[in-house]
């Protein structure tokens, strides 16, 4: 770790050491909450970094719970441009959103005070002293500058949000600050200063990592150095890497095999050029997307065709990436080869595969360059196109395998094709940036035969694998019957279910039948991932479930750090609301006792895209969910969910229960919803070789019996739902091929009628 010049500013709840393990009368904080132990996450950050880094600290010296972001210019002015490689800011809650008297904000901000800037007054209702909010959005803006100016890097901490009811201000104020709102309005201008450590949405859902007052989060006792200082201790660390210069110090082999092959690359095409790359060999694109990369080229992995999208869907989604990115280049498969050529300049993988005695130099990238592009699933229309730097990719991999607990002594295996979120970050780059190994299988190969995974594992004592929920299902009921006493899955440390709603019956039945063969039934893990977010959202630490309404949903786990999620329904945040145990109160108020409540997911982290909120600078994920006992919950899509004569109709759930009949093609399901008469009818689109309408009325009735629901299922041949290049169905592409057949009366059955309803719970 290179020794760096940080300039560490906080509030009340820090304590400056002078210098690692110092003795408690050497601490500037005498009095505040953790010294009694002698260590805070600043102290705990000396004896992470070694005590190698030059500090420059600054406490605000006036008695209040915020740092005064106005004493800042005052400490930093003297120092020369890019004096300091980081300024760490400790912001949880400023100025702006804290009541104080008029005499003690003109005694904070000096010279940089503003009568006009004063706001809302209010009653302070125990000294009957007139208090105020203060906003100088012009001055906080100039200070940020100021910072960006003398330092290359700005991280600032900080509770992403508090809710109104903790108590910090309503016992002293009455008024109508909307207190948790103005919090979230606060922080998403941080974030657009500078990066911003995300703590939980609310502060209950790290109940260890806050002191009893729920103020100070740096009580030794309270493990709050276990979760800021090691975080800060891996941003310093990490925050000069780049994907060129990890390589070439961990993987010097597959630096210099991607340095040949994207020698050639560079040979035909400039810096910043988009290539596409595309080849059913995917050791080979491994190579060719690390080979544009350290050259300045910026990959990105799409679908070569397949029989499962017809040509003309594959073409307008080419054309599509083509017009999105202005792509110089692709390299193709030779089979593929006219597919492209059509579109744009096309060359096959051998011709940048031939040995080459060019003298090109591999770039030296910044960290916040463009590394690659990668593509959002698409399930209910054409995908986005991310972009993703150096810096980001680092940062997600390097946090992602700390909550995984991935070391260079690891090996991932993976069958999931690149040009999937899932199958790029999981499967390679992951492992690629942390120095552990990979192995991958050829994603047909494991669909004609999924035993190859198994041995694959069983081989290379493989540790990690990442999977869809329906590969579980596939890889149970295609080898629940053979011999495997020569497979050994005991090396499994983590199996992962991801990209797709998870069911407890299909994870129950994988353990079941793999536990023979050695696995270790406490390593099924839960992930909720989406391309937006570079990938994890969250993970759980084994199989934990809720029961909602009759069914059992599966925990995708706690928030990873650096990233803030919350629900919202109708304008308003649900996180913490409903029959969660883990809420907490002070005295006097009142536990709730409400129903769960199911809102939109949103998340706000460093990686997401902007311009597409809603909600104070958070990003709609798109699914419906919850959060109970700390856990994230995934209930369905947002887009494919709808209502049917009152009750809410999640597909995934149908489709899934759909599937478990013997007749039906398992994972070939589309349940969509079609307007009729005021309301939503229930429509089920399953693929069959067998065409009897008794199959129809059996799913039909164990529907009623099971959810209540009146549907009707309509039988189709192989083929006929279509799904994403992910391996998703597509609902609404699927409903449009439905109502465009030539027959006007789908094959079905008549829907059942019920007298039976949903009951609330209170």
């Amino acid at each position: 770790m290179n020794k760096k010049k940080i300039l560490l500013c906080a509030d009340s709840r820090i304590l400056f050491p002078q210098v690692p393990g110092a003795a408690l009368e050497n601490f500037t904080g005498i009095g505040r909450p953790g010294v009694e132990h002698g260590m805070d996450w600043s102290s705990r950050l000396h004896q992470l970094t070694g005590g190698i880094h030059e500090f420059i600290t600054h406490r605000t010296g006036i008695e209040h719970y915020m740092l005064s972001l106005f004493d800042i210019p005052n400490i930093i002015k003297p120092f020369p441009d890019k004096y300091f490689d980081l300024a760490i800011l400790q912001i949880g809650w400023l100025e702006n959103i804290c009541y104080w008297e008029k005499g003690l904000i003109k005694e904070l901000l000096g010279i940089s005070f503003k009568e006009e800037c004063l706001t809302n007054p209010g009653l302070n209702l125990e000294n009957n002293c007139t208090e105020y909010l203060y906003y100088d959005l012009e001055g906080e803006k100039q200070i940020f500058e100021l910072i960006r100016k003398k330092s290359k890097s700005c991280l600032g901490l900080g509770f992403h949000s508090i809710k109104t009811w903790c108590g910090l201000f309503n016992k002293r104020i009455k008024s109508p600050i909307e207190h948790h709102y103005d919090a979230l309005r606060m922080n998403d201008r941080y974030s657009s200063y500078c990066d911003y450590l995300h703590m939980p949405m609310d502060p209950w859902w790290n109940e260890h990592y806050i002191g009893p007052d729920r103020i100070h989060y740096n009580r030794f006792d309270q493990n709050a150095s276990d979760f800021i200082a090691p975080f800060i201790a891996r941003y310093i660390n990490r925050m000069d890497k780049t994907i060129n210069n990890v390589l070439k110090e961990q993987n010097n082999i597959f630096y210099h095999k991607s340095l040949s092959i994207g020698k050639n690359i560079a040979n035909i095409t400039n810096r910043n050029d988009i290539v596409l790359l595309t080849s059913s060999n995917t050791n080979q694109l491994t190579y060719l997307f690390i080979g544009c990369i350290l050259y300045g080229r910026i990959p990105l992995i799409i679908q070569h065709p397949s029989h499962k999208i017809s040509n003309e869907k594959f073409e307008k989604k080419i054309k599509y990436i083509q017009s999105q990115t202005k792509a110089k280049l692709c390299i193709s498969d030779d089979q593929y080869i006219d597919n492209y050529k059509q579109i744009l300049s096309t060359v096959s993988v051998k011709e940048v595969n031939k040995t080459s005695n060019l003298n090109i130099k591999p770039t030296d990238p910044d960290i916040n360059d463009i590394a690659f592009l990668q593509l959002s699933s698409g399930t209910t229309n054409l995908p986005k196109i991310l972009s993703i730097t150096h810096k980001n990719i680092i940062a997600h991999c390097d946090e992602y395998a700390k909550f995984v607990g991935i070391s260079d002594q690891d090996t991932i295996c993976s069958w999931l094709p690149l040009y999937h979120d899932m199958g790029l970050i999981a499967g390679f780059l992951l492992p690629l940036l942390t120095g552990s190994k990979f192995i991958h299988i050829d994603t047909f190969e494991w669909l004609s035969n999924p035993r190859i995974l198994l041995e694959q594992i069983t081989q290379h004592k493989a540790t990690h694998v990442w999977m869809p929920n329906f590969a579980f299902n596939y890889m149970a009921q295609h080898l629940q019957n053979q011999d495997l006493s020569d497979i050994d899955l005991s090396s499994i440390k983590q199996f992962i279910s991801c990209s797709e709603l998870t069911f407890i019956e299909d994870i129950e039945n994988f353990a079941n039948i793999f536990m023979p063969a050695g696995l270790n039934v406490k390593s099924l893990r839960i992930c909720y991932a989406l391309a937006e977010n570079i990938f994890a959202v969250s993970q759980s630490l084994g199989i934990y479930y809720t029961e909602y309404k009759g069914l059992k949903y599966l925990s995708c786990g706690q928030v990873l750090p650096g990233v803030s999620l919350i629900i919202e329904k109708n304008g308003k945040d649900i996180t913490t609301e409903g029959n969660n145990k883990y809420i907490k109160t002070l005295p006097g108020e009142i536990i709730r006792e409400d129903d769960i409540e199911i809102g939109r997911i949103l998340i706000k982290s460093d990686y997401t895209p902007t311009g597409e909120t809603d909600f104070f600078g958070y990003y709609d994920t798109g699914d419906y969910g919850f959060m109970n006992e700390g856990h994230l919950y995934i209930v369905g899509r947002q887009k494919d969910a709808f209502n049917s004569c009152g009750l809410n109709i999640y597909p995934e759930v149908i489709e899934h229960e759909v599937s478990k009949h013997p007749a039906i093609i398992p994972g070939r399901v589309a349940c969509f919803g079609i307007l009729t008469n005021g309301t939503y009818d229930v429509n089920i689109c399953a693929e069959t070789d067998n065409a009897d309408q008794l199959i129809a009325t059996e799913i039909v009735r164990n529907l009623q019996d099971l959810y209540n629901i009146v549907c009707t299922v309509h039988l189709r041949p192989r083929y006929f739902c279509i799904k994403t290049s992910s391996g998703k169905i597509s609902r609404s592409a699927t409903k449009e091929k439905f109502l465009n057949e030539p027959v006007a009366q789908a094959r079905g059955v008549t829907p059942f009628c019920s007298q039976k309803s949903f009951k609330r719970n209170k």
